[in-house]
């Protein structure tokens, strides 16, 4: 009992030191004055980003949408830096800061962009959808931000709206939580086109300039800085935004110069509708699907990950066959500790336009449901092989010196001995595809009416002022979904073991 104790004892050494070395960071901190925070729209990475540095301010930076919502729901900012004159009516209401303290700063156009071409020996261009000579083809895929969102999105339907093109292109259109990914989505061959500011296509960002898109189709894209109401160190950060040193860094970065024009705050982000059947019934059939895709693949490295020695024959598995057991174990468990992002990027990679080419399923549905089952596959795979190892060897083994096969001592033998494990397992990975987010906006975006499924939906509500209502409608079918799937698998599992 000593070994025991002192580990034991190393525990919880380990822990006070923990405890006591957080206190102390947490004291020190507290010493030192915050540095003056600004939130900013994620447009102005580039040009934020070295100007923080070099003023000592913390930089948050999102869409603006998200930024709003943050705002509103008590997140620390001592000024803001919006990309639309319409999110500040939700400010002001809220009282976050002054009616007529928000300054232009800096400005920006839009443009039709796609991915960088490559001039052939001859100097010709290729044609397709690379090609600059049919950028409004329908068939392209283009994409825009958000417009529920993200005020690029909003310029972009503006503009499409006015010349003539929205109702031709939307029903294709791919909506990106901001502008940057729009761009990396063209950058890595996901889409095949997108509207963009013009700053998103600087020399070196790998992106072509095909159309320049007239300012009078859409507002006018201002930047605004607003301090918050009460803060002198938001005013001096609106201070310091419209120096000549501050424009000129913009300008460096293609932004254009600020509006003469006091902006005020009308035009209030519309309220999304609540349109709460398609996200359920699609998060239900890519569940579905992801389940389907993980059975045999759950089946089959859960039987190898459980083989035992074949005592007919008294032959223990070689060493190298241990060793590539453990591997495959290492493999199949690594979507639980990576981030589903990690799981999204990888199938984006093996999956993607560049690999499959028309055939590739991103942004579909089905992609969606692939990205699922990457992220659910471990968990039928853990409860599976649980419920193998608690059939008694003796059992396989007398199958197996009857002279059954490998394949019918699992399918004949094993599987219906371990049908509440089989029954469980597919219920969680049917539970937790039914809640993956990460993967599969990485894989098959946030497009409604498509690929958007109730996290998506959740996380595009939560985003957006005014939609807490439909945030809360979602939330509580969130919920049920889940009970109902937990419900059924404690249901299906007692049935299970009562029959036997």
């Amino acid at each position: 009992m000593a070994a025991p104790s002192r580990t034991l004892r190393t525990l919880w050494a380990a822990v006070a030191a923990a405890v006591a070395l957080s206190c102390i960071i947490a004291a020190r901190a507290r010493e030192t004055p915050p540095p003056p925070r600004l939130a900013a729209a994620a447009s102005l990475a580039g040009v934020l980003e070295p100007w923080s540095s070099e003023h000592n301010v913390d930089l948050h930076l999102s869409a603006t949408g998200v930024l709003v919502s943050q705002l509103l729901a008590g997140a620390r900012a001592d000024a803001v830096l919006l990309a639309d004159h319409a999110w500040l009516a939700p400010l002001i209401e809220a009282g976050w800061c002054e009616p007529h303290t928000a300054v232009p700063v800096a400005s920006n156009t839009l443009v039709l962009a796609g991915p960088k071409l490559q001039v052939s020996a001859s100097g010709s261009t290729p044609s397709g959808p690379s090609s600059p000579t049919n950028p409004w083809d329908p068939t392209l895929r283009l994409a825009i931000g958000d417009p529920n969102l993200v005020p690029a999105g909003r310029y972009a339907r503006q503009a499409l709206t006015a010349l003539g093109r929205w109702k031709t292109l939307a029903p294709n259109l791919l909506r990106a939580p901001d502008a940057s990914a729009a761009a990396a989505w063209v950058r890595t061959g996901a889409a095949d086109a997108a509207v963009l500011y013009a700053t998103d296509t600087t020399p070196g960002r790998g992106l072509t300039v095909w159309q320049h898109l007239d300012s009078a189709t859409h507002d006018r894209i201002d930047y605004l800085v607003v301090p918050a109401a009460g803060s002198p160190r938001g005013a001096r950060l609106a201070a310091v935004l419209q120096t000549q040193a501050t424009a000129a860094a913009f300008a460096a970065h293609g932004f254009g110069p600020a509006s003469a024009v006091k902006p005020s705050p009308v035009g209030h982000q519309p309220r999304p509708t609540a349109n709460l059947t398609g996200p359920v019934v699609r998060s239900l059939a890519c569940a579905a699907a992801a389940t389907a895709l993980c059975f045999l693949p759950a089946v089959g490295l859960a039987a190898a990950l459980t083989r035992r020695r074949q005592t007919c024959t008294n032959r223990a598995p070689p060493v190298w066959r241990r060793g590539l057991r453990t591997a495959i174990e290492a493999l199949v468990l690594l979507p639980v500790v990576v981030p589903p992002v990690v799981c999204g990027w990888a199938v984006l990679k093996l999956l993607g336009p560049h690999t499959l080419g028309q055939w590739s399923p991103v942004f579909t549905w089905q992609g969606a449901a692939i990205a699922q089952a990457v992220v659910a596959l471990p968990f039928w795979v853990v409860a599976l092989r649980a419920g193998l190892q608690q059939i008694d060897p003796a059992v396989l083994d007398a199958a197996r010196c009857d002279g059954a096969t490998p394949r019918g001592v699992l399918w004949r033998v094993a599987l219906p001995l371990a049908t509440p494990a089989l029954l469980a397992g597919g219920l969680l990975s049917f539970a937790r595809a039914l809640g993956e987010f990460g993967a599969t906006i990485v894989v098959a975006g946030n497009i409604a009416g498509h690929t958007r499924t109730v996290p998506l939906a959740l996380y595009t509500a939560l985003q957006t002022p005014g939609a807490e209502p439909q945030a809360a409608a979602l939330v509580a079918l969130a919920v049920a979904l889940g009970c109902a799937t937990t419900g059924a698998a404690v249901l299906l599992r007692g049935a299970t073991l009562h029959r036997g």
